[in-house]
């Protein structure tokens, strides 16, 4: 049909959401005399045939909030979609050129997908996205640059994750993100560097990041060592050889690490250095033959490796240090050379391991397996099984349930107690029989395979637990859990179940959790959980539950947890929670409460430890929804639009912990509203419109200790505010108004080791206001207007490692400004207008400084022996600046040592026309940037030694002469060269790229 009949709408008055894809629509306008189309709260038009004269005003829509265009023929974003209520707007797939805007334009989006489309960047643009969290501009369809594209991203405040595949990137450089950037996707671009050292070399707004995909770029080199908060990494599919010199030691909270598909040929024993939290090691595709001993023995949560399809030819417990990481639950070296496996590799091996060998030279001989692994539980070799205790895992053929190549010589499954899933085995059903064999089971694991149908349990009288997550399955049998009679645990999460048999859980006694989020559910009926008396676990988020009837609970006097967030739930009735007396643990965030919660709903629920609330319309606490809440620890009201907190909502809550109050546009604090809660911890008041913290409203909170007020509008702190939080270790104030900082600020505040005071409007920093803060590790005062740092203000700062004072004003340094910061490792002060560096200001006591950033100030010198005494500083950036020369005095005195090694040292973009004779002779770098500095070029006559260069950029030609290149290292990336015809002999193989030859 080519446009909708108005007569639908009229037929369905109650429908909220439809979804009209694929019909051949060509126009809506007619939707423009529509009477009943302000209800709709979601409209999906996708792989139709519009474009924008077909398009109505939005302003019809009063109440939609989700809308979807993709695969149309839309040219502009253009006033037509203005709106205040929309929030998820999809237009990936169109012709999309231009963005026109006018003031107010969305302000309430926060999900935009422009992804396929010809946009031609614009800051102004996305900074009238005010509530923007998610941006999609991968896969654009111009073949332009962005030029503006670095700039547009710091626009927009709140944005949290932003996707930008395949846009031709070969840079990231001058990039800035906003602070709050918690996922970047840059994958399939043409990026061919990546250092994220310094703030100007393109991770400005970075500081928080957490996921990060550089997958498919053409970087052989990369630094990320500065990203603290990375959790998941991708570096796939680029040019990386070599991972030495602890490249991830500062990346302790990564989780997860993908290095697939590049050209890595040894595993050193610091590769890893530093990974303490990773969970996920993925090295497929490389070209491995050698994994040096202890290169995993650091990784203490590594559950997952993967190292298929390299070249490795044994593998022991030498690369373990010994021992096996005892939460290692997976290896898996497909495709290799494997000629058999260590004896001693199963001594260390954790119990429940298992080891993938399909496809090497021994995955035939069973023999050879069985001799070099005694105990082990598992070993696959192409879907067979050489030892197995007691227990079996599915093979992934047609008729997944014979298990074969028992060593042990039982050839039935009547003793087999655990049974699992292959890991890449897929099925969409298990035949009627499977079961029967059985008799002893008590665990079956079936998560991830696919499954659409799921038959009843014959026979398997001794069950308890059942996983079946992650599957199809759309509808389970009332009679599926029939025999079970022992069963403790059901596990159904993301499925696709829209509906349960009657009385499917009857037989259920001994049930204690019970788990069927993200599915389909419209429903629960008053009776369902009638027979589960002892059930102390119930999970059912994410489903499209309406309602829930007052009796659902009443037999469920043990449950300790419940959580039911994420269900378009418009009601709490008053005695729902009345049976819940041991309910310690309760999730609601993100319902659809169109009503007040009852005052009473928590009055016999006294033992609530945790209760998150966040991401409701509740727009109202009232002052005795929580004052039976004595044992409350945690207590979550974040993102609740415009909330209001009676007074005195908060005074029996004297267990509390944790509040969060952050996001609810709170203007002002009741004094006496936090007067009771003296074991608070840990208080969130960001994104608020709080003009003044009154030292009256945090008095009594002495056991705080951390404190978060960023992103309000305080323009002053009033001396003595913080008076009484005597253990506080993080205050962050960033985002605010202040001005000034008084002397008495942190007079009794030592505890403190984090101060982020980042974008305010600071402009001189007193000698007197950091004193007392000696136990400080990160100083943070970025994006301020700092002209003047009074000598001795950092003087008492023993335990500072990092101090961030980019993006200020500031011309001088005193000479004994770093006196006593002795654990100082980090120093940025890039973005000011200092004009020299003078030999004192560094001494001998700071012997842990590693990195020093001077990038985008005014520098025209820097004395002899600046650096001298920095005796562990290895990276230093002083790009665009206007410094003349470089010589290797201002780093080493060669009466006192004779070497140094550095890992970087970047001096592009500069006016330096000499490097003195002997730099490299004593200085040792692995990358070496000189980048834009036109008059460097025939002076390197005299270098000797560049053995331990890894990167060199925009050298001379007369550098690789023979009688210099005898020392270059063979791996030496060099770029930025014109080469004429017999210039240059090389004496050595030296790998040369981004050469114009002839």
């Amino acid at each position: 049909m080519s446009f909708i009949p108005l007569e639908i709408f009229e037929a369905f008055p109650e429908v909220k959401f439809i979804n009209f894809s694929g019909v051949g629509l060509t126009n809506l306008r007619n939707l423009e005399d529509c009477n009943n189309c302000g209800k709709f709260e979601k409209l999906i038009f996708n792989n139709n045939n519009l474009n924008n004269s077909s398009i109505p005003s939005w302003d019809l829509f009063p109440n939609l909030m989700e809308l979807s265009f993709e695969h149309n023929n839309l040219t502009k974003l253009q006033t037509l979609f203005s709106s205040d209520s929309i929030k998820h707007l999809n237009l990936a797939n169109n012709k999309i050129s231009e963005i026109y805007i006018e003031y107010g334009f969305m302000p309430n989006l926060e999900y935009l997908d422009l992804s396929s489309n010809k946009i031609q960047m614009n800051s102004f643009w996305f900074s009238k996205f005010e509530a923007l969290t998610t941006l999609d501009l991968s896969n654009q369809l111009d073949e332009g640059p962005d030029n503006t594209l670095p700039t547009v991203f710091k626009m927009t405040e709140k944005l949290k994750k932003l996707f930008l595949s395949n846009r031709k990137i070969k840079s990231i450089q001058n990039f800035e993100f906003n602070n709050l950037t918690e996922v970047l996707d840059l994958s399939k671009n043409l990026i061919g560097h990546f250092v994220s050292f310094s703030v100007p070399d393109g991770i400005l707004g970075l500081e928080y990041i957490k996921v990060l995909n550089l997958s498919f770029n053409s970087f052989e080199l990369f630094d990320i060592r500065i990203l603290k908060t990375l959790e998941i990494l991708n570096l796939s599919n680029n040019g990386i050889k070599k991972l030495d010199s602890s490249p991830f030691e500062n990346n302790q909270l990564i989780r997860e690490l993908y290095l697939d598909g590049n050209f890595l040929k040894i595993l050193y024993s610091n590769s890893f250095v530093g990974l303490i939290n990773l969970e996920i090691l993925s090295i497929r595709y490389n070209v491995l033959k050698v994994i040096e001993t202890n290169t995993f023995s650091m990784l203490e949560s590594l559950q997952k490796l993967n190292l298929d399809n390299n070249d490795l030819q044994t593998l022991s417990t030498d690369e373990f240090g010994g021992n096996l990481p005892q939460n290692l639950e997976f290896i898996s070296i497909k495709s290799n050379s494997l000629q058999g496996i260590s004896k001693h590799l199963n001594e260390s091996l954790p119990s429940n391991a298992d080891i993938y060998l399909d496809d090497n030279p021994c995955s035939n001989d069973a023999k050879c397996i069985e001799e070099s692994v005694i105990t082990c539980e598992y070993i696959y070799n192409n879907g067979l099984y050489m030892c197995i205790i007691n227990e079996a895992k599915v093979v992934g053929y047609n008729y997944p349930y014979k298990i074969k190549g028992n060593h042990t010589g039982s050839s039935t499954n009547e003793n087999v107690k655990v049974l699992k899933a292959q890991a890449n085995s897929l099925f969409k059903f298990i035949p009627n029989v499977f079961f029967e064999e059985f008799t002893h089971l008590t665990t079956v694991n079936f998560d991830g395979k696919g499954l659409e149908y799921l038959n009843d349990f014959f026979n398997c009288n001794e069950v308890r637990i059942i996983s079946v997550e992650r599957n199809r399955l759309s509808t389970l049998s009332k009679t599926i859990f029939g025999n079970c009679t022992l069963l403790e645990l059901i596990n159904l999460e993301d499925n696709l179940i829209y509906s349960f048999g009657d009385g499917i859980l009857n037989n259920l006694m001994n049930l204690k959790y019970f788990n069927f989020g993200k599915n389909d559910l419209t429903r629960i009926t008053k009776d369902f959980f009638t027979y589960n008396k002892n059930l102390e676990s119930l999970i059912f988020h994410n489903n499209f539950i309406k309602e829930l009837p007052e009796s659902t609970f009443v037999t469920l006097k043990n449950l300790k947890n419940l959580s039911i967030r994420g269900n378009p739930i418009e009601i709490l009735y008053p005695n729902l929670l009345k049976s819940l007396e041991n309910l310690e643990e309760f999730e609601m965030q993100s319902l659809n409460l169109s009503q007040i919660i009852p005052s009473d709903l928590f009055n016999n629920s006294l033992k609530l430890r945790k209760l998150l609330m966040n991401n409701n319309n509740i727009h109202l606490i009232n002052k005795t929804l929580l004052n039976q809440q004595r044992k409350l620890e945690i207590l979550d009201l974040s993102y609740c639009n415009t909330l209001k907190i009676e007074k005195n909502s908060f005074e029996n809550l004297e267990s509390l912990k944790i509040l969060q109050l952050n996001e609810n546009q709170i203007e002002e604090i009741d004094e006496n509203l936090l007067l009771n809660v003296s074991n608070l911890s840990e208080l969130y008041l960001q994104y608020n419109n709080i003009k003044i913290l009154e030292s009256t409203t945090i008095k009594t909170l002495r056991n705080l200790k951390i404190l978060k007020i960023d992103h309000n509008k305080i323009d002053e702190i009033k001396t003595g505010v913080f008076a009484n939080l005597e253990r506080i270790e993080n205050l962050d104030f960033s985002s605010n108004q202040i001005s000034i900082i008084y002397e008495q600020t942190f007079e009794n505040n030592s505890e403190i080791t984090t101060l982020n005071f980042d974008s305010n409007q600071i402009n001189n920093l007193n000698r007197n206001i950091f004193r007392n803060l000696k136990k400080i590790e990160v100083l943070k005062m970025n994006f301020n207007k700092i002209e003047i740092i009074e000598e001795d203000t950092f003087k008492n700062l023993t335990s500072l490692k990092e101090l961030s004072l980019h993006d200020n004003q500031i011309q001088h340094l005193h000479s004994k400004m770093f006196e006593n910061c002795t654990n100082l490792e980090i120093i940025d002060l890039s973005m000011n207008f200092l004009t020299s560096i003078n030999a004192n200001i560094f001494n001998s006591t700071l012997h842990n400084l590693q990195e020093i950033n001077f990038a985008n100030n005014l520098i025209e010198n820097i004395e002899t022996k600046t650096f001298q005494r920095l005796t562990n500083l290895v990276r230093i950036n002083l790009q665009n600046n206007l410094l003349t020369a470089l010589t290797a005095n201002m780093f080493i005195d060669q009466a006192v040592t004779s070497h140094k090694i550095m890992s970087q040292i970047n001096i592009s973009h500069n006016l330096i026309n000499k490097i003195s004779s002997d730099f490299f002779k004593f200085i040792s770098v692995m990358i070496f940037d000189a980048i834009n500095n036109t008059c460097l070029n025939n002076n390197y006559r005299n270098l000797n030694s560049l053995s331990d260069l890894d990167e060199f950029k925009n050298c001379s030609a007369k550098i690789l002469e023979c009688s210099h290149s005898q020392s270059l290292n063979k791996n030496c990336e060099i770029s930025g060269l014109s080469i004429n015809d017999n210039e240059i002999k090389l004496a050595q193989e030296v790998e040369v790229y981004g050469i114009s030859a002839s």
